[in-house]
């Protein structure tokens, strides 16, 4: 992946989470990959109509958004 590529998948992530709700980023969050991997056909359906839907690309969007608000969105334990 080049480092265009990556800027630009960084970019609609920013963009995508910006316009998230808190609740649904919390949602996302806390979902296992392999329901993750549910919601990517319908993500994909959505995302084609925002980007050139020849371009394979916005399958990392997902995983993207995904791998951030893992990041930043968990619920953890703190004792």
């Amino acid at each position: 992946m080049t480092k265009l590529h990556q800027d630009t998948i960084s970019q609609t992530v920013d963009e995508i989470i910006s316009q998230m709700p808190l609740e649904e980023r919390v949602s996302l969050a806390k979902m296992k990959q392999k329901d993750v991997e549910v919601l990517q056909g319908v993500f994909d359906l959505y995302i084609r109509s925002k980007v050139d839907a020849d371009d394979e690309d916005y399958e990392d969007i997902m995983h993207e958004l995904w791998e951030r608000v893992r990041e930043t969105h968990l619920l953890r334990v703190v004792k």
